[in-house]
């Protein structure tokens, strides 16, 4: 009997790494409609990350040194006792001041996340769903307050990311509290909600190593609810989070390093 289970459990695992890898892979030529619903949704979206992961095995790992994971930075008050707190990092050959324009544009609508998607270029959900090759200077003015959306779909009060601090060249930092499932925003002072939800900052830092090269480190520190949930939510997530915050750093790099910022992007943010 114990034999059987084990073969059961053995072939339960090998459909799901295929199924992983499936998620991770969607440039299938002829994708089954369920599977790609499956992709819109959050599950579906984390996941195939994680199988994605599962390609590029370096996105699995978090590129941060001990000193980067461990070090206070802007925007660590904002959660101050945090159930999670993760580091990512990642060297660019740029100077800080022509990184930051690339900060400066995230978000749905405008340049995007630059992270790979499970949804790959999907013509379906527009053009938008792209991050850009280039810097687009009607994009360069954030302020404290200001919204960045996640993707279609979304608006101020669901799918947001709201600015909480901004320093030029130096630290921008993002914060939501969500309810996973409908991706509603909360108001995190007033009654929780009853489904499985997180608080959540986000903040990027920009550590000058010498005159032509930067670290990129990303901070994400956030609590977890329902508590009977948590520890799942952790287990389930992390990983997939990881490959997309990995592959959102390759992304930038990728584009500062390859196209750097003009004159133009410099003054619309006041460094020139």
């Amino acid at each position: 009997m114990l034999k059987w289970i084990l073969k059961l459990l053995a072939v339960l695992l090998g459909l799901g790494l295929v199924f992983l890898l499936l998620m991770g892979n969607p440039q299938l030529e002829f994708e089954p409609v369920w599977l790609h619903q499956f992709r819109l949704t959050v599950g579906g979206e984390y996941i195939g990350q994680l199988g994605h992961g599962l390609w590029h095995p370096h996105l699995l790992v978090s590129g941060a040194n001990n000193a980067e994971a461990t070090l206070p930075l802007p925007g660590d008050k904002l959660i101050s006792a945090p159930m999670i707190q993760l580091t990512r990092a990642i060297t660019i050959e740029s100077p800080a001041k022509d990184l930051w324009p690339w900060l400066m544009q995230m978000g749905y609508g405008r340049g995007g996340w630059y992270a790979w998607s499970p949804l790959g270029n999907d013509e379906g959900m527009g053009p938008k769903l792209v991050s850009v090759k280039k810097i687009m200077t009607e994009f360069q003015q954030l302020k404290v307050g200001d919204i960045l959306l996640d993707s279609p779909g979304c608006n101020k009060h669901k799918g947001a990311w709201t600015v909480k601090m901004f320093y030029l060249n130096r630290a921008l930092v993002l914060y939501s509290a969500r309810e996973i499932s409908a991706g509603r925003e909360f108001e995190v002072n007033g009654p929780k909600p009853a489904n499985m939800y997180f608080e959540r900052s986000w903040a990027f830092i920009l550590e000058p190593i010498d005159k032509t090269s930067t670290r990129l480190v990303l901070r994400t520190r956030a609590n977890i609810g329902p508590e009977q949930w948590a520890q799942f939510i952790r287990f389930l997530f992390t990983p997939g989070d990881t490959a997309r915050q990995r592959s959102m750093l390759d992304g930038i790099k990728e584009r500062v390093e390859q196209f750097g910022a003009d004159k133009e992007s410099k003054a619309a943010v006041g460094q020139e």
